[in-house]
């Protein structure tokens, strides 16, 4: 058993399935679906090092499950990856993120029982390959009945902005904002970007000077100010 398993049945199991949901441009461990002109949705199969697999005792082959929106309206301090002109953000790189719970028992479970942790977000993999069918079978139920659904519904600049800004709570763990009880600098880059977006430029531009006053996104800086002389013109 090796991770190329592994990776043979992402592709042939998972990635088959998620071109019926629009994903077009896929790696060994990533997929994106080009949603809109805006949103791109990623899937990552995340695997482990030695290392870390040693500490939480699984196999190197096992693997967390990572959802992500990538939205092209809100301003990113760095480069994103791409190819032919195609982005491709990393999941880590989306503005809002997810991780899939494990929904089926297994024998993995026993060794964390009596542990304040219980890693089910972990797929466990074991050595001989035995539950394969098993954990792909309960993947592809997730994907379907969990991870469409969500990207359709945070899929929404006027959803998105409603989180950020803190007036609705996700109801899930989603996570990439910031504190969901907290404004903190990142809610507020979310909530310029998106009120300019969604025609708010009066909400947009106050949020645009508070950020330059917290000093937190110098590398935004001529970007945010550039934001702000548009909003502007949006002005009445």
């Amino acid at each position: 058993m090796n991770t190329k398993v592994v990776n043979s049945y992402i592709k042939n199991r998972v990635w088959s399935c998620l071109k019926e949901w629009g994903f077009s441009e896929f790696t060994s461990r990533l997929a994106w679906n080009y949603f809109d002109e805006d949103f791109i949705h990623v899937v990552n199969f995340q695997s482990f090092s030695s290392y870390n697999a040693d500490v939480i005792n699984c196999t190197t082959f096992s693997f967390v499950l990572n959802l992500g929106i990538f939205n092209r309206t809100i301003l990113t301090d760095g480069e994103i990856k791409s190819k032919n002109n195609v982005l491709k953000p990393n999941e880590y790189e989306c503005h809002f993120r997810y991780r899939m719970t494990r929904t089926i028992p297994q024998d993995y479970d026993e060794t964390f029982k009596d542990s304040k942790t219980k890693y089910n977000d972990i797929w466990y993999i074991d050595p001989k390959g035995k539950e394969l069918d098993r954990v792909f079978d309960a993947v592809l139920n997730e994907i379907k009945n969990v991870a469409i659904p969500w990207f359709k519904k945070y899929s929404s600049h006027k959803k998105m902005f409603d989180i950020a800004t803190l007036k609705e709570r996700s109801g899930d763990n989603t996570s990439g904002y910031g504190n969901p009880d907290v404004e903190s600098p990142i809610s507020m880059l979310y909530s310029a970007c998106l009120a300019k977006k969604i025609g708010l430029p009066s909400v947009s531009l106050n949020y645009f000077k508070r950020l330059l006053e917290t000093d937190c996104f110098s590398g935004l800086e001529k970007k945010i100010k550039k934001q702000i002389e548009d909003v502007n013109l949006l002005s009445p």
